[in-house]
């Protein structure tokens, strides 16, 4: 069993999902400047601090706010509105004092905003909220996140978790307060990277620019919900991946003691077009079936919002529940059978479904699932968002190896997954 520490971490970790939050919204891809009617709860938000640590969060209230007339920004600091070519405004700090090196990085962010608003349309600008500095290990490049999480009820009746990036693309005329940014960016400048106009890229040097581009993807949504959560409670693998837990502690400082409500799991919206295929493992007959139907399943266990009397005996519980079995234990194993998980585009079929990442001989949270498939897209067109890029080759020889494609870094794959989940 991990220490009290590890403990209260995972319970703030959890936190965020709330029993309070409300699904507020219904989205569907024929549906702009919607109405939704407000809840009688204040919807509540989760804010992120740091895109190499999911931890540090805190449960915000965003009251619903009415969208103001002719506005595509919904700032409260009025920020810039973005232009045709570039949608993403950049908040950018450097931590160096070598101006050159701060520039190439600020340009390469700027590169990055232009490439994805060529491949979108945006109907509101998106500010990025981008920091170049030491992060004191050479081996971390960095990451970047969605500043804040919103409850919305998708178009099939099943709440689940938006980044604010794509809430505003919805242009609803009332909806949850707006933070100031919508992703966060960390990179490290004492990490080796090569920008444009260094010279031939050495080695050992990775390309900043494919690194930024491949994590704002994860700042707009790619990434699901789906994680080793219970590993931190136990102080060793748990042998099982979950969506999102809903836990809540009244405790500001929570022990060992405290009561938790539990209140199911949720997905995030990525999640809504996973689907599970079978392997040789499974019983014959065995059909390929959405993840949401194990998130169903999971939900069995509780019943929900069951307060529990300590955090050892909810651990205890649901891993000793038939839910942990017959889902987190199974899914698991399933992350890492080669062309299990894909993802599957709205309005396609598995025939054009996207494999996510499932080759690791083991679970790797992070890179499991939430990037498409190494072994199937190197080489390929769909490059962009594997778990692990390539040093010393730039982003165009990358696009030259995987034959050109005329949309260039942003593959026919990932375009067709940002629009299903945007």
């Amino acid at each position: 069993m991990k220490s009290l520490q590890s403990i209260i971490f995972l319970i703030r970790l959890l936190i965020f999902y709330h029993t309070t939050i409300t699904p507020i919204l219904t989205t569907s891809t024929s549906t702009s400047n919607s109405d939704f009617s407000p809840t009688a709860a204040v919807p509540q938000c989760i804010d992120y601090s740091d895109p190499l640590d999911f931890g540090k969060h805190i449960i915000k209230p965003c009251p619903n706010k009415a969208r103001l007339k002719g506005s595509n920004t919904n700032f409260q600091n009025d920020l810039s509105s973005g232009n045709s070519s570039n949608m993403f405004v950049l908040q950018f700090t450097c931590g160096e004092t070598n101006t050159t090196l701060c520039k190439k990085a600020k340009s390469a962010f700027e590169a990055a905003g232009k490439i994805i608003t060529a491949a979108f349309i945006f109907k509101a600008p998106i500010v990025i909220d981008a920091n170049f500095l030491d992060l004191n290990d050479p081996r971390l490049l960095g990451a970047a996140s969605p500043t804040r999480l919103m409850p919305i009820v998708s178009e099939d009746s099943v709440p689940r978790m938006y980044p604010q990036a794509l809430v505003k693309q919805f242009q609803y005329s009332v909806h949850p307060d707006y933070s100031p940014t919508d992703i966060l960016a960390k990179f490290n400048s004492g990490a080796d990277f090569w920008f444009q106009g260094d010279g031939p890229i050495g080695p050992q040097q990775s390309n900043f620019h494919t690194v930024i581009l491949h994590e704002l993807f994860h700042g707009l949504g790619f990434s699901s919900s789906y994680r080793d959560y219970f590993d931190l409670l136990l102080g060793q693998p748990s042998e099982g991946i979950t969506a999102f837990p809903m836990l809540d502690s009244n405790s500001t400082n929570p022990t060992f003691n405290d009561p938790l409500k539990f209140s199911g799991f949720i997905e995030t919206i990525f999640d809504k077009f996973i689907m599970i295929l079978p392997d040789k493992s499974d019983p014959s007959g065995t059909k390929p079936l959405p993840i949401s139907y194990f998130t169903n399943q999971l939900n069995q266990f509780g019943p929900l919002n069951t307060i529990f009397p300590n955090i050892n005996v909810l651990t205890s519980q649901i891993m000793g529940s038939p839910q942990w079995k017959s889902v987190a234990q199974y899914l698991i194993k399933k992350a890492t059978v080669a062309n299990t998980f894909v993802f599957v585009p709205r309005g396609g079929t598995l025939a054009n479904a996207t494999y996510l990442e499932t080759n690791l001989k083991v679970y790797s949270s992070g890179s499991s699932i939430s990037h498409v498939s190494l072994a199937k897209y190197t080489n390929t067109n769909d490059f962009l968002m594997r778990y692990s890029l390539e040093s010393g080759v730039t982003i165009e020889d990358l696009i030259i190896k995987g034959g050109n494609y005329s949309g260039g870094a942003i593959g026919p794959r990932l375009r067709a997954i940002m629009n299903s989940i945007g």
